[in-house]
């Protein structure tokens, strides 16, 4: 039985099996995801199909899945193996200069977000002053629009103070 799963004789050609000529054909990703569609394959209808027992088509589906594994294995360390040491060394270097720099991002957001906060709400408190100036000297025809505008922005300027201290509860534990 074990024959007719590994290395099924109808599968073998000039001394090469199927699955080897089909990873230089198609590429190694191919195969793997042939592989995991033959393993659901035999799954499916393990048991079903006659001449071939529950137990052949679920050993056959993990030897598809055992295959898949291995294509996926070889796959990434083959994707390695032709870097250089020194572009190794490179590649862990840059990775590493930007968790450091991450790191520091987020060491510093909180103090970012903060002045940002600060720089909105001091321009909608400036808008607030001027509209309210206005609305103090305005005429009777233009009073009811200058006092739309400061209720507009007291209104901004109280959403802004919730979202910030929102974000600050949430950020300045």
């Amino acid at each position: 039985m074990s024959d007719q799963i590994n290395h099924p004789s109808h599968y073998l050609k000039n001394g090469r099996e199927c699955i080897d000529v089909m990873i230089e054909k198609f590429g190694a990703q191919a195969v793997i995801n042939f592989c995991e569609c033959n393993e659901f394959k035999y799954l499916w209808r393990a048991g079903l199909k006659e001449g071939n027992s529950a137990e052949t088509d679920r050993a056959k589906a993990a030897w598809y899945r055992k295959k898949a594994e291995e294509l996926r294995g070889n796959a990434m360390s083959s994707g390695i193996k032709p870097l250089s040491e020194n572009v190794a060394q490179q590649l862990a270097d840059a990775i590493e200069e930007s968790n450091k720099a991450q790191q520091e991002l987020n060491e510093c957001l909180p103090e970012l977000t903060d002045n940002i906060f600060r720089m909105v709400e001091d321009e909608i408190a400036a808008e607030l002053l001027i509209n309210t100036r206005r609305l103090a000297t305005a005429s009777f025809l233009t009073r009811r629009y200058w006092k739309r505008k400061v209720e507009k922005s007291k209104a901004a300027l109280e959403e802004t103070h919730k979202e910030f201290d929102a974000w600050r509860k949430v950020y300045h534990k």
